[in-house]
């Protein structure tokens, strides 16, 4: 999940992308999101355009 993006999370499919060079065999996966992590996936993107917001906010994000 760390190198989970924004433009791989499909919120109105319910789907997150995985795209090959970030799987293990080298395959694009798609993950169909439950109704547990589309709400963490919503509340992630209300509070922040990271996917996952950093708990020091004075340090920068090293990912996109």
């Amino acid at each position: 999940m760390i190198q989970a993006r924004w433009e791989h999370v499909d919120l109105v499919n319910r789907e997150w992308l995985i795209p090959a060079e970030n799987a293990k065999n080298k395959k694009n996966h798609t993950v169909f999101l439950s109704d547990f992590a589309l709400k963490q996936f919503k509340e992630l993107r209300a509070i922040s355009h990271w996917r996952a917001p950093r708990k020091t906010p004075s340090i920068p994000h090293t990912i996109r």
